[in-house]
């Protein structure tokens, strides 16, 4: 998948939680908060995409990033919050695949005290100094090391789950 504009962002949406969500793909219906964090008007939803819009075709096609572009995109996206439930994944993976076209591989904490305190403060220095650059080769080589973390990822936390499962003696 090629990412040219947000509106992949909503098709990543779909392809990724059409099994949980009926409105999966769909944008939120209404204003939505989270604690002290209110997102991006709903009545506005078309001029924040045409504004994240702008900003991807003002990126070069396939020349590398800088952490301040991805951190500027990313709290852009944050603030549009288009879903009920999802915004971080599916962005992390919009944000991953965008960056594969650009032969680079990143990676940011989403959990992270720190990351959680920029994104609230639209911190865009502080969060592009979390985001973490690998540079490419090529474009294929980056979708193959993002391909790699993932699997990486997944074994991870398969041996996290049997050492709790073993902890709780719930192992057969």
């Amino acid at each position: 998948m090629r990412v040219t504009s947000i509106e992949d962002l909503i098709k990543i949406h779909q392809l990724m939680f059409q099994d949980l969500y009926e409105w999966a793909g769909k944008e939120r219906p209404g204003d939505f908060k989270k604690g002290d964090n209110v997102f991006f008007p709903h009545e506005s939803f078309s001029y924040a995409r045409q504004n994240i819009n702008q900003l991807i075709r003002s990126y070069p096609q396939s020349d590398p990033l800088s952490a301040k572009d991805y951190a500027t995109l990313l709290d852009r996206i944050n603030y549009y919050h288009p879903f009920r439930e999802g915004n971080g994944r599916s962005t992390r993976t919009f944000l991953q695949l965008f960056a594969a076209q650009h032969h680079q591989v990143i990676e940011y904490p989403r959990h992270n005290k720190e990351m959680i305190e920029a994104e609230e403060n639209a911190d865009v220095n502080k969060i592009s100094r979390l985001i973490k650059i690998e540079n490419m080769p090529s474009r294929e080589a980056a979708f193959q090391q993002l391909l790699l973390n993932h699997q990486h990822k997944d074994m991870k936390e398969k041996a996290r789950r049997a050492i709790l499962r073993k902890r709780r003696g719930l192992d057969r």
